[in-house]
């Protein structure tokens, strides 16, 4: 049995306050996905307050993917992130253990990778702004090790 994925438009939420962790772009020109953006959390947890924004310029065309890493220890079957486009909110989910707690993505030693396969796709030839958050029931996401933001060959 697969998992699912979900992009779906995202409620505004008042109030929010983003925290630029970090503004990168990085450009490789190898392999099937080119990281444009990498954020390790290494062993310190996602608060909900820590938005990951992204700067991507114009001459980076999409569709992009987000993948992350999640330590074997991650406390839930799934996952779910808000994602702002520019001005386009989105909830991107994944459901990625069954029931039984069993994990349906290969684990890497003690690393699931996990890739969102909904494209995020900026206006072509203009520069966008993605930012990052979960949008999980504890405020501190733990077992997370990295996110990426890929751009598809």
């Amino acid at each position: 049995m697969g998992h699912r994925n979900y992009f779906l438009p995202a409620r505004n939420s008042a109030g929010s306050t983003f925290v630029s962790v970090a503004v990168s772009a990085l450009l490789l020109l190898a392999g099937c996905a080119t990281p444009v953006y990498q954020h390790s959390f290494g062993d310190a947890c996602w608060r909900m307050e820590d938005t990951l924004s992204v700067a991507i310029p114009a001459e980076v065309q999409g569709p992009f993917f987000l993948t992350l890493d999640l330590d074997q220890d991650f406390a839930y079957r799934n996952l779910y992130l808000k994602v702002l486009l520019g001005s386009t909110p989105l909830l991107v989910s994944d459901t990625f253990q069954d029931e039984a707690g069993n994990w349906q993505v290969p684990l890497n030693g003690k690393t699931a990778t996990i890739r969102f396969d909904q494209p995020l796709e900026p206006e072509v030839g203009k520069p966008a702004t993605l930012k990052i958050y979960h949008f999980m029931r504890d405020a501190s996401l733990c077992h997370v090790r990295a996110l990426r933001v890929e751009q598809a060959k």
